[in-house]
Parts: C-alpha cells; sequence; structure tokens
C-alpha cells in the first residue's frame, strides 16, 4: 500500500516538509518542500515548489531545483532525505519556471549532473 512517512515536518503551508513516499512497487520518492517567497512580500502564499528525489541503482534523479536562491535549503534538505547533492547524477526539469528551474546552475555545477528538459 502507498504510503507518506515524514521525515521533517514543516509549516502548514508545506515549506520544509521533507517526506518519503513508498510506492507499491516499493519504490522510495523523496519530497522536498522548498519554500518559495517573492520579495514583493505580501499575502499571497502559494507554498513550497515540491522537488522530487528519486534514487535509483545508478545515483539520484533530482526532479525540480527550486527558486533561485535556494540552493542552501535544497542542499540542506537533501542532507535531512539522506542524500548528498554530488549524488544527483541527473536533473529533471517539468517546465521553466523560475520556482522550478531558478537553481539548476548551483546544482549542476555542485553535482556534475546531466539536465533533462524539453529543449524549447
Amino acid at each position: 500500500m502507498d504510503k507518506f512517512d515524514i521525515i521533517v515536518e514543516g509549516k502548514p503551508n508545506g515549506d520544509g516538509y521533507v517526506l518519503r513516499y513508498c510506492t507499491r512497487k516499493n519504490s522510495d520518492v523523496y519530497c522536498l518542500g522548498v519554500p518559495l517567497y517573492y520579495s514583493q512580500g505580501g499575502d499571497w502564499d502559494l507554498g513550497p515548489t515540491w522537488c522530487y528525489v528519486v534514487p535509483d541503482d545508478g545515483g539520484v534523479t533530482l526532479i525540480d531545483t527550486g527558486q533561485f536562491g535556494k540552493f542552501e535549503v535544497l542542499q540542506s534538505m537533501l542532507g535531512q532525505a539522506g542524500f548528498s547533492i554530488r549524488d544527483i547524477r541527473r536533473i529533471i526539469l517539468t517546465h521553466s519556471h523560475e520556482d522550478h528551474d531558478g537553481n539548476l546552475p548551483e546544482v549542476r555545477e555542485a553535482s556534475g549532473a546531466e539536465v533533462w528538459a524539453h529543449r524549447d
């Protein structure tokens, strides 16, 4: 049966959560609630950008990298899930919004990972 385990409990909006999802085939997917903030402030809260870590025999796949300026936060959350930035072998970008691809340059440089994204 599918289930989520809370590794780190975050804020009510999801910021800071680190979850482990175990699929029916016993594959783990780690869910990282990377905070999303805009300098304009206000009461506009969309919650975190969810980045996903999928471990396999060839290392780790990171799906999305979070908002620019959140590299240290992402790195810390990876550590809380039991991974290092250097474990990342591939990065998949779901789309080109700054909260999903903003940390790409730092993550790619620190990990040496290949990037998978739509050419457009």
